[in-house]
């Protein structure tokens, strides 16, 4: 994938890092995770040597990644819109795109020194966690920053599953493409 392309170093900025890759094994797509991250918000690249990107998901992982990932593989095989996304991904490999894993760990904050948070739920009988995390609310931010700043009011493709995304993208996976 070639490394100075504008989406890549964008990523770059906001301290990604490519820790994995979805691949072909026996015509079967797996993962592979070469640096585990805890706690991390991620997206799923696909690239070609020339330079054509197409950010495909952004995704949140509340435990490991490994255990995500392994989460996606159940999806392929048991979901509907989990076997679109394989078919997806089978094909853009098939397109010689190599599709890649990038991870940040999310921000954690100490909940004892956000005081607002005590006056958000006055009467609740349950403690607020030690450590907030903020996966779930960066993985919002990041979904609206790629469709505004480089798809155009689009969601990445796979975060939107449906039939007709699986054949734009299978039929014609240029409209995706972007820099």
């Amino acid at each position: 994938m070639a490394e100075n392309n504008r989406f890549i170093n964008f990523l770059q900025e906001l301290n990604f890092r490519k820790v994995g890759s979805w691949e072909l094994i026996n015509c079967e797509v797996n993962y592979e995770i070469k640096e585990e991250t805890y706690v991390s918000v991620y997206l799923w690249v696909a690239g070609t040597e020339d330079g054509k990107i197409i950010p495909l998901y952004v995704g949140k992982a509340g435990t490991s990644l490994n255990k995500r990932m392994n989460e996606h593989l159940t999806g392929f095989n048991e979901r509907h819109s989990g076997k679109m996304k394989c078919g997806v991904l089978k094909k853009l490999m098939e397109y010689n795109f190599k599709i890649e894993i990038f991870a940040r760990p999310s921000i954690n904050f100490d909940s004892m020194k956000i005081k607002e948070l005590d006056s958000l739920f006055p009467n609740c009988k349950f403690k607020t966690p030690l450590i907030l995390s903020t996966e779930s609310l960066e993985e919002k931010i990041l979904i609206q920053i790629i469709k505004t700043k480089f798809y155009n009011n689009k969601r990445p493709p796979l975060n939107h599953m449906s039939d007709r995304t699986k054949n734009e993208l299978e039929i014609n996976y240029l409209n995706y493409c972007i820099d």
